[in-house]
């Protein structure tokens, strides 16, 4: 290509950005959370880093905690509960929580109604990985002091247990019989009562990001998580760490989540997505994108959400089968994704300020 030719080729592709820059910029022109909806999309500006789908509900966090609906109305927002994290525990949301300075931060627990039932200052800031609940157990584990915190549903202090390490990522048993997480060292520990049960090195489970590589069958009775081998593997282990199987990945896993009858693992690397079944055998590999890091599913797994935050993004459903129901081009790197139980509604965030909700699964286009 000559000179005048690349030239006229920037010139296009700037105009393009330009353009599209202009088109997410007039779906919202307030500074309040503003809505606009067309054809069974809802558009809003937020910044969004986590979202979780219930049925009634749409709920997110970045710098606040909000609820919305699923047309995209606002139900609820926190004031001054700074937050970039949170996991459902039945009928509350266990959150992260800062201030400005970064020595300043913890956790707290809301009721769905937007009520803050206790907050806990733990003195460092807590990734936003770095929190698990379930039942009458929270966790909760600082960045810099490297201190997991088990707390119970009233906000009592339980038990500590000093990693040393920053801890990534937190992960508690349905049962409440453990607490796993993932430290800076790439090490994945488990700790009952605040006693270090075992460690083993998994060999760069630490992804610096805000996804999951970790989690616990709905029913605990196994334990998923990215190994780093001689090759990319996800593996699968009792909770006393005895290993039940692995399988070869093509990449390392980003992202995993397990049906709600423990019976399927759906786990995203890099460009592809897996089905496994809970012994280890594949039901279907699909090659579905790039960069395939945030992964939300209904609880049987008939639709699928996948988010890049690599450029171009894009925003990914699949069914099922993991045919491509959906595969939207997002302004800017995907943040976060989640879909409705019933799977009639999807939604994701990303780093341009944008909120975005659809029905769900898409319509056909006409062929006439």
């Amino acid at each position: 290509m000559n000179r005048n030719g690349y030239h006229k080729l920037q010139s296009v592709l700037v105009c393009c950005l330009l353009i599209g820059l202009a088109g997410c910029i007039d779906q919202n022109v307030d500074e309040n959370m503003d809505r606009k909806a067309t054809n069974g999309k809802v558009t809003l500006k937020a910044d969004v880093v986590d979202l979780i789908g219930t049925e009634e509900f749409l709920f997110g966090c970045g710098g606040r905690v909000f609820c919305l609906d699923w047309d995209g109305n606002l139900v609820w927002q926190t004031e001054g509960l700074g937050s970039d994290g949170m996991v459902l525990c039945g009928d509350t949301l266990f959150v992260t929580t800062y201030k400005n300075s970064p020595q300043t931060g913890g956790a707290a627990l809301l009721s769905l109604t937007g009520e803050v039932l206790w907050q806990r200052d733990l003195g460092q800031r807590v990734n936003r990985a770095a929190i698990g609940a379930s039942g009458n157990l929270m966790a909760a584990g600082t960045n810099d002091t490297g201190i997991l915190y088990g707390f119970s549903k009233e906000g009592a202090v339980l038990w500590t247990y000093d990693d040393g390490e920053s801890i990534e990522q937190v992960s508690v048993a349905p049962d409440g019989s453990c607490v796993v997480f993932t430290d800076s060292e790439d090490k994945i520990n488990c700790v009952r009562d605040g006693e270090l049960i075992w460690s083993i090195d998994a060999g760069r489970i630490y992804t610096g990001s805000r996804n999951r590589t970790v989690a616990f069958s709905p029913d605990s009775s196994y334990l998923v998580y990215r190994f780093m081998g001689e090759e990319p593997q996800i593996k699968v282990s009792t909770l006393d760490s005895q290993d039940v199987w692995s399988y070869p990945l093509e990449d390392l896993l980003t992202s995993v989540t397990i049906t709600s009858d423990s019976q399927y693992i759906i786990a995203a690397c890099n460009k592809d997505l897996y089905k496994l079944t809970r012994d280890g055998e594949l039901v279907w590999k699909k090659s579905v994108g790039r960069d395939n890091q945030y992964l939300a599913s209904t609880p049987g797994a008939e639709y699928i959400a996948l988010g890049c935050d690599s450029l171009p993004p894009f925003f990914i459903v699949v069914d099922r089968d993991g045919n491509v129901l959906r595969r939207d081009l997002s302004f800017d790197a995907v943040f976060a994704v989640a879909v409705s139980p019933d799977g009639t509604r999807v939604a994701y965030s990303n780093r341009f300020g944008r909120l975005y909700i659809f029905s769900n699964p898409p319509q056909q286009k006409s062929s006439l």
